[in-house]
Parts: structure tokens; sequence; C-alpha cells
């Protein structure tokens, strides 16, 4: 980070730089730098300028600076553009000057900066070629006199602009033959390629050339007319037509679908069957392995458990009615309540004839356990009556009535 301290030193640095004079009024003595430039070549050393323009030089490899002051100030720079050429002389032609009015070089170096600076004439010295290769562009120049002479040994620097803009590409092209020089550059794009050559014969500049070429976009763009000898091998191989662009649409019948064989293609079916295949599974395991009378309501085990004990009830009257059919013949309402009350009647002489036997025993007072009434049995009375039906019948109902009065004195707490 820049220390607070010297801030002050830097404005005043930048304001020295700011306000000082960029115009030196002071005579010095011009230095000659070797740098092959075509301006000062052969020209000697030139007398001394009464002053020049401050500026800085330029770092750049394509710029050359011929003439510059003791202090390093560029007098005389020059530089390619593109097709033509840039100069600048920081001095002037007239005050500042004035001792190069008698220099015998003075028009010398004038007329070679104005025909350097000056617009190409179009007179080419031969001819510059692009052709397209594999993802390359050749390049190859012709170069021949005024009398189709071959030119030897010249310097061909060449710069190719490619499609969308960016970085130029430089090249040197090499002689390859007499009068002949070429050279390649990488084509990754297709588009416009532009090309530009600056040759030269020992350092003297000769007209520049501008050539170029396109790369299309796609192989079908390569061919300018319609292969008819493929397109007919198509049809032939396909089954198809070649028809006349310039014959009636109807009579071409170009909707008529009934020449064209229908397709049919099979798809296979397992993968919906193997989905609900594992639909139908799931669901299984889940009816057999969930409770799912957990997640019902309480309504829905109430109305579950009466509709159970609904269906228990009818099973009994069910029963009842068979058993009914098997005696022979339905008892009435009367007989089946005088049966009852006697049945009752029974019951309740054996509870008490238990009770005084039980109170007897406890006392003491009987040493020998008193016989109780003796079974009655039924069956063998019933032998001993006769096959009365009728008989049987009431029998039959009066113990079913028992048993039931029994199971509910059970049921019910005493």
């Amino acid at each position: 980070m820049l220390n607070p301290t010297v801030l002050p030193a830097v404005f005043l640095k930048a304001v020295r730089v700011v306000r000082s004079p960029l115009v030196r009024e002071k005579p010095f003595d011009v230095v000659m730098r070797d740098t092959g430039s075509p301006l000062t070549e052969g020209l000697g050393q030139p007398p001394p300028l009464g002053g020049l323009v401050l500026t800085q030089e330029l770092d750049d490899p394509s710029v050359m600076t011929a003439m510059s002051a003791p202090t390093g100030e560029p007098v005389l720079a020059h530089r390619p553009v593109e097709l033509g050429h840039v100069a600048v002389f920081t001095s002037d032609a007239s005050k500042w000057a004035k001792h190069w009015l008698d220099w015998p070089g003075y028009g010398l170096f004038w007329s070679r900066a104005a025909r350097l600076l000056a617009r190409s004439t179009g007179q080419e010295m031969g001819e510059l070629r692009v052709e397209q290769g594999a993802g390359r562009v050749e390049i190859v120049y012709d170069a021949v006199d005024a009398e189709g002479k071959p030119i030897d040994l010249l310097h061909v620097p060449v710069t190719v602009y490619a499609p969308g803009g960016g970085e130029p590409t430089r090249l040197t092209l090499h002689q390859t033959g007499p009068g002949r020089y070429s050279g390649s550059a990488r084509a990754p794009r297709s588009g416009n390629y532009i090309v530009i050559a600056r040759p030269s014969a020992a350092g003297v500049p000769l007209p520049p050339l501008l050539s170029g070429t396109t790369i299309a976009g796609g192989a079908e763009y390569g061919r300018l007319a319609s292969d008819d000898r493929t397109m007919r091998r198509i049809a032939e191989v396909s089954g198809g037509r070649v028809l006349d662009p310039a014959g009636e649409p109807d009579a071409a019948a170009l909707f008529d679908r009934g020449t064209i064989a229908p397709r049919r293609t099979r798809s296979p079916l397992w993968p919906a069957l193997l989905g609900w295949t594992l639909l139908v599974f799931l669901l299984d395991v889940g009816t057999r392995r969930i409770a799912w009378d957990r997640l019902l309501p309480e309504r829905g085990f109430e109305a579950a458990r009466a509709a159970s004990d609904a269906g228990r009830s009818v099973s009994a009257l069910r029963r009842v009615k068979r058993r009914q059919k098997r005696s022979g013949r339905t008892l009435g309402e009367e007989d089946a309540e005088r049966l009852r009350l006697e049945a009752r009647r029974r019951r309740f002489e054996a509870k008490r004839a238990s009770r005084l036997a039980g109170r007897r025993g406890s006392g003491g007072a009987a040493k020998e356990d008193t016989p109780g009434p003796k079974p009655v049995d039924e069956s063998r009375e019933e032998e001993d009556r006769g096959p009365s039906s009728l008989l049987a019948a009431k029998q039959r109902a009066r113990r079913r009535f028992e048993d039931n009065d029994d199971g509910q004195e059970q049921n019910d707490p005493a």
C-alpha cells in the first residue's frame, strides 16, 4: 500500500510534470540511429536543430525512431499502419531548421518522407493469392517487375486479419522459387480472412498488396452447383423420385401417400408391467402388514362391533329355528312361559335345599351328609312315559330354557 507520508511528494511530482514546458527551444545536435529507416539511409549527419516538441518514444517494435535528441526525445519516428505509413517530426522545417535549408540532404529527406507517407498508386509489383487449406490459409506472393521478371531477395511481412476481430496474425513469407514467396496461417473459424503484404527490397518498401479469402461455414457451401448425380443416387436407394422443379405441382402428386409403405414399430411391454407389478406388490404388503384398524376412527369400531353382534344374533336365531324344525312341533307362547316358570321354581327349590344342608353341616348337629335329592333322569322318564312326541318336545324345550336361564344367572352377580 502507498505510504500516506509520501503523498505530498507524489502530488508535487505530478504538478511539476504538468507545469513543465512541452517545447524546448535550445539548439542541439541530432542523433542518427542505425534503424535501417528508408528516410535516413545515406543522408549522413544533418545540421543541428533549434528546438523540438517534447514527446516520449513509443514502446512498439514496429516503430522506427530514426532521429532523436541527445537527451533521448524522438525527433523522427515512423511506423506502418494497415496499407500505409505514419511519421512524426517533432521539430519544424523553417524556424528551428534554418540550418537545414542549406543542407544538401534537405530535399532528399522530405521527398523520401512524401513518397513513404503518400497513398499507394495501386501499381503492385506482382500478385498476392490466398488459398484455403485444411484448417489453414495458404498465402502465395509472386513478385515481378514492370518487365515481368521475377524479383528475388525480398522481405515480405504479412498480416492476417481473422473474422470476429481479435489480435491479427503476423508472419513472414519465405522464398520458395524465382520470385515466389509463400507461407501459411491458422484459420480455425469460418468467415472472411484479409491478408496484407508489405514487401520491401533492400530496405526500400514496395507497394503493399491486399488479398483475402472466405471460408464457408459448412461443407455443403463448398459447391456452387447442384449435384444431380448424387441426388439421383439417393432417390434410387431410398425409393424416392426426382421431380422437375418447373413442372406442375398437381401432376407430381406431392401430397399423395398411397405409395408410401406404412411403418410399424414395436415397443416392449415389460417396463409398464414391471411398474404395475411393483405397485400391486406394495399394496399387497400394505394390506397384510399394516394394522389399518388402528387408523380407523372409534365410530368405525363401534359400527363393526354392532355388525358383528347382529351377525351372531342372526346366527343364533337360525340355529333355534333349525332345532324347532327338527322337534316336529312348534311350542306356543303360553307353553314357553309355563315351562320357563316351572324351571325357575325347580332351581329355586334346589338352591334352598343346598343352603339348608350347608347350615346343618356348619352347626355340627348332623354327623353324616344329608343326601340331596336325586337328579331326575329325564331321558328315563321319557322312555317310561312313552314315545309321545308332544311330551318329548316339551321336555327338550324345558331343558333348553333351563340352560339359558342358568347361563344368565352365572353372568349376573350373586
